[in-house]
């Protein structure tokens, strides 16, 4: 007779370790410009301070581009959520959803390179369907890393701009 003893033990919440949990992971942010998908991959990891930090921007509503950034840097808050000040829309969508920013968070912190491989995948997956392509928005490349790694990057075309795609 089997036994919860025999059973194999239940395991703790952990980072998700398939391709396919990443991949939905990263897949609300796969398109969206290089450099912000950077911040919020940092932010990802603190939920608190992301929760926080949400709240302060509401309070600061009144604070615009870098008069923003500014007071963000001076109330303490770390260099990625500063970098998010200008998109709250994006600081809005990690609050709304904590079990995603938080899983993101824990894949981030626990394989980077499996995060990073994830957003490339759905990347080339976007561009090979088409949906992923340069615009007035964004420059969409390829380029080898120093390891001859081919990866696409997504820039915005305007360095003043960052567009955040809506999909």
């Amino acid at each position: 007779t089997g036994t919860a003893a025999t059973a194999p033990a239940a395991k703790p919440a952990a980072a998700p370790t398939s391709m396919t949990a990443i991949d939905s992971l990263t897949a609300p942010i796969a398109l969206y410009p290089d450099a912000l998908i950077a911040q919020i991959l940092q932010a990802s990891v603190d939920f608190p301070g992301v929760q926080k930090f949400a709240g302060w921007m509401k309070a600061n509503a009144s604070l615009k581009g870098s008069a923003l950034q500014d007071a963000a840097q001076a109330a303490g808050f770390a260099p990625p959520l500063v970098a998010l000040a200008p998109f709250p829309q994006v600081v809005q969508m990690m609050v709304d959803k904590p079990d995603w920013t938080q899983g993101l968070g824990k894949a981030f912190a626990a394989d980077k390179k499996a995060v990073l491989d994830s957003i490339q995948h759905l990347r080339a997956m976007a561009q090979a369907m088409g949906n992923l392509k340069t615009t007035e928005q964004q420059a969409v490349s390829t380029e080898s890393t120093s390891a001859g790694q081919q990866v696409i990057v997504i820039q915005p075309a305007n360095p003043q701009v960052i567009y955040v795609p809506v999909y």
